[in-house]
């Protein structure tokens, strides 16, 4: 049924599996997003708690991002409580970021975050208060599959803004308590909803890419927490040859080309660092392309599911457009996966998540090819 909000008309999120409203625990991060969705279930009848976490940042970027999620839940006439997840969240993703790039990988915190701080605490704030259900500003789609007695994870219906990706590590057992009311909606009209309901005239600040670093520089976290590393070394080529001298492996992530600080008759890209040798190895655009893939610690969105091959479509990275191949298994938890084609700058670190016609299978950590 098509609501209205200030002239503007709109329809509640449509909950499957759960018609009947109930009382839901939206994370409200302080964004329009999260605001959005929460006014929209309240708007569709849902008792909504909303729940605040206290992150890791600059302390008046934590503050203004306390303030704002205050000033909305006031708006809406919701509830707020605030969790402080910050040693938590320093253990779980801010160690292990590090960690990374000294490994000479390029690491995805917000893979991290969903799956072992956002979502866990949420789910666990739920329950503590007697809520079954918890809700996200994230533009992905869960469904009910009672044929599998579990929840599935699809693609949101706008494409600049899907983040399933970021979410593949969720299980269908968590996803059954897991409401996304922007799923089927475009940034644009998610704006508009927010615009009538006077919630972007309160003032915020920039979302960051990485949100505990606030404005500054992930390097110089790594430099500032690396006693074992970060230090110049050598650019070589695939021969070895000796090409010039990086600042530090951290600093250079596959398929750069800018800022490798040498000259070279051809453009030179970065397509391989060795943490081992305190490299850092360049080569010809042509030399970025691999066509398999290891993956290591793989999640199936299906508790149960169990294959040893399966053809279907995989993405590398957040902007990276899905491609087509075989997922093979080589363990429980090792996967290898061979694109048809091969694709570039496949980044160690980065999550490779698999997809079946838009619904997401699975996913996992891509590992460095071996040596």
């Amino acid at each position: 049924m098509t609501q209205r909000l200030s002239g503007l008309s709109f329809t509640p999120p449509n909950i499957n599996q759960h018609p009947e409203p109930s009382t839901v625990a939206v994370a409200m991060s302080g964004g329009i997003d999260s605001a959005v969705a929460a006014l929209l279930l309240s708007s569709a009848g849902w008792t909504v708690k909303g729940i605040h976490f206290l992150m890791p940042a600059p302390p008046s970027l934590a503050e203004e991002r306390q303030r704002q999620a205050t000033r909305i839940a006031d708006l809406l006439g919701l509830p707020l409580e605030t969790v402080d997840l910050k040693d938590s969240f320093h253990r779980k993703v801010i160690v292990p970021f590090i960690l990374s790039y000294r490994l000479g990988e390029t690491p995805n915190p917000c893979v991290v975050c969903n799956a072992e701080i956002k979502f866990k605490r949420l789910s666990e704030f739920a329950l503590e208060q007697g809520i079954r259900f918890i809700a996200t500003g994230h533009y992905a789609i869960s469904s009910m599959n009672h044929l599998r007695g579990g929840a599935e994870l699809f693609r949101g219906a706008d494409p600049s803004k899907d983040q399933s990706y970021f979410l593949h590590r969720l299980t269908g057992n968590m996803l059954k308590r897991v409401l996304f009311p922007l799923g089927r909606l475009t940034k644009h009209h998610v704006r508009e909803i927010a615009d009538a309901a006077g919630i972007l005239q309160i003032p915020k600040g920039e979302s960051r890419d990485v949100c505990f670093l606030g404005d500054g520089d992930y390097r110089l976290l790594v430099e500032r927490n690396n006693h074992t590393g970060g230090y110049p070394g050598e650019i070589v080529d695939t021969s070895g040859k000796t090409l010039g001298i990086h600042k530090g492996i951290h600093r250079y992530t596959i398929g750069q080309r800018h800022g490798l600080g040498i000259a070279h008759h051809s453009p030179l890209y970065v397509i391989e660092l060795l943490p081992e040798k305190n490299q850092v190895m360049v080569g010809l655009r042509e030399e970025l392309l691999r066509r398999e893939v290891s993956i290591r610690d793989w999640s199936w969105i299906d508790d149960d599911k169990h294959m040893e091959e399966l053809r279907c479509k995989a993405q590398i990275r957040y902007r990276h457009r899905e491609a087509s191949g075989v997922l093979k298994a080589l363990s429980k938890k090792r996967m290898v996966f061979t694109f048809d084609d091969p694709q570039r700058a496949v980044t160690p670190g980065q999550a490779l998540v698999c997809y079946l016609d838009g619904r997401v299978i699975g996913g996992g950590w891509i590992e460095r090819p071996a040596s």
